[in-house]
């Protein structure tokens, strides 16, 4: 796993050939992100913003626009901090605030976000880039929640987000080794 200042140099390299207003946004976006989650950390204990910054990142590499960059980097701020839905529509505007606002569970259910994706397929590219993302660490977790979210993903991420028309490739191939590397490492928990 890359540390912060790691997971920051990859980010920044993956925005490097944007506009230089671009990536002077993005680079906000991602100082704003940092300050949202402060020092939260993830059951692994790195810290949690070394996450939004790789789902970012897989972003940025895949060419996606500068509203899906910043919602990916915003991606969680609704659920796992104390960031109200108006600050960030004030911070960031109505267009970034709908995308996080829609990837946000604790305010939709995954039907919901699957009408939404189906409506703007950047939805469905970040929450894909997302769960790949989080497969990755999962041997962290217990093997009843290792468990669960792999069959969320088969299920929900890989068998109805992934399959919808325009989703990135590359995306939905990480995904897919995500998922497998994830069945590997529980099994290999099981046995």
């Amino acid at each position: 796993m890359l540390s912060l200042p790691e997971r920051v140099a990859q980010f920044l390299d993956a925005i490097s050939g944007r506009p230089s207003d671009e990536q002077v946004a993005l680079t906000e976006a991602m100082f704003a992100a940092g300050q949202y989650h402060g020092t939260q950390r993830r059951l692994g204990g790195q810290l949690y913003m070394v996450h939004p910054l790789e789902v970012a990142a897989a972003l940025a590499r895949e060419g996606a626009d500068r509203a899906t960059l910043i919602a990916a980097l915003l991606h969680d701020v609704l659920e796992d901090t104390s960031t109200s839905m108006e600050e960030l529509f004030s911070r960031f505007g109505e267009e970034v605030g709908e995308m996080v606002k829609a990837l946000s569970l604790n305010l939709t259910s995954l039907e919901d976000l699957y009408k939404a994706a189906s409506h703007d397929i950047r939805l469905a590219d970040i929450k894909i880039a997302d769960r790949a993302a989080n497969l990755e660490t999962s041997s962290s977790l217990r093997k009843d929640r290792q468990l669960f979210n792999l069959e969320e993903a088969e299920e929900f991420h890989l068998g109805k987000l992934a399959v919808l028309p325009g989703v990135n490739p590359h995306l939905a191939q990480w995904l897919k080794d995500s998922i497998e590397g994830a069945r590997q490492a529980y099994r290999s928990r099981i046995d």
